[in-house]
């Protein structure tokens, strides 16, 4: 049992604690999930005070972007164990933060409806992606923690992100709120180029390997 114990330790140790391509990953998310916060904290204010969009129709908004990024996953999951996980990530992070600003001089109210969904399905749907990453770069025996440690960290930095949104929001308006979020976003997809993996990341690698 000491054995056993010691032996997780040491997997812990080298797999999570001093694992840099973890660290990458977990970077990556930081960045998305900060720029999510601040996006969900203002996108009703913004829909209800800028678009001005009834109760009904901002919570139809919520929702439609919720649905997007849920129906999504499995998809954009098939297609990350496809053709690799780093590739997945770039586009659907860039394309992110354009549609962001697309929003910010979206009118009407079928187009910002169509932005939110693109952002739900583009964005949302990538965390999924991210915690099989994490889990591609930390040895098995070790997933529960490497998952912990991610959101974790996750949560821990992104903190602060609503409430520097809002200061900003109080000076230039609420469209900040998407810049911001497309400022995040874009330095996650700069990001991605620059992460490594120390294990085979695709489905489809391990079997050319097999």
């Amino acid at each position: 049992m000491v054995r056993e114990t010691q032996g997780y330790w040491d997997e812990l140790k080298t797999g999570l604690v001093f694992n840099v391509s973890l660290l990458k990953v977990a970077v990556l998310s930081i960045l998305r999930t900060a720029g999510e916060q601040g996006l969900k904290t203002f996108l009703p204010l913004y829909l209800a005070e800028t678009l001005h969009f009834s109760p009904a129709l901002v919570g139809f908004g919520i929702a439609v972007m919720t649905f997007s990024g849920s129906w999504v996953q499995p998809f954009i999951g098939l297609l990350s164990d496809r053709i690799g996980r780093k590739p997945v990530l770039f586009v659907s992070l860039l394309l992110s933060a354009f549609v962001a600003w697309g929003l910010t001089v979206a009118s009407g109210i079928l187009l910002p409806i169509l932005f939110i969904s693109l952002i739900g399905s583009l964005h949302l749907s990538l965390r999924s992606i991210i915690f099989a990453f994490a889990m591609d770069v930390t040895p098995p025996e070790i997933g529960a923690s490497t998952i912990g440690f991610v959101f974790s960290a996750n949560q821990f930095f992104s903190v602060l992100v609503p409430v520097m949104t809002g200061y900003l929001a109080d000076i230039y308006g609420l469209s900040i709120a998407f810049f911001m979020f497309a400022i995040l976003t874009m330095l996650a997809a700069l990001w991605v180029p620059l992460m490594s993996v120390s294990r085979a990341d695709t489905a489809l690698n391990k079997a050319q390997q097999a």
